[in-house]
């Protein structure tokens, strides 16, 4: 490149930054405020005071934001959720002298790490678990809650993910 193409290469950029920085200048660096402000402390109270409603006012004005509507609260009642069936001490699988962790998950695309990192849903040499840490683990999909739940509760899996 030649000292002219340079030179106007150079001129183009200060150029444009120069227009950038004039256009926008109000916003790089607005104008300077004045520091000294004047306050009345008797007008500032009463100002202030003025705007507070009354506690009684306050309250029925919460209330009435908190409880609109015409329909009262009622509780569901404790019947929409079966019980838990069935509880007892965990089962213990064993491979090859090793705990094997049983874990449910629901198809939520999330675990999909933990698969990986299993290599698989089955229990397995390859795992990241059993590689560091010694123990297996095998990963059943359960996607009902109450189910999970359940098995949790009775001791056929070891975590809950629902």
């Amino acid at each position: 490149m030649t000292t002219r193409g340079k030179f106007v290469i150079t001129v183009l950029i200060l150029a444009v930054v120069g227009v950038g920085v004039w256009r926008w200048w109000e916003k790089i660096a607005p104008a300077g405020k004045s520091q000294q402000v004047s306050v009345n402390p008797q007008e500032f109270k009463k100002s202030q005071d003025a705007g507070k409603p009354s506690p009684e006012k306050a309250t029925a004005e919460v209330v009435s934001k908190l409880l609109a509507g015409d329909k009262t609260a009622s509780l569901v009642d404790g019947s929409a959720i079966p019980p838990v069936t069935g509880v007892s001490d965990y089962d213990k699988p064993m491979k090859d002298g090793k705990l094997v962790l049983q874990f449910p998950i629901n198809i939520w695309p999330g675990w999909a790490p933990i698969i990986v990192a299993n290599n698989g849903l089955e229990p397995n040499e390859g795992s990241v678990f059993y590689k560091k840490y010694g123990f297996y683990v095998k990963l059943a999909i359960v996607d009902d809650p109450v189910k999970a739940r359940d098995l949790f509760a009775s001791g056929h899996s070891h975590a809950r993910s629902t």
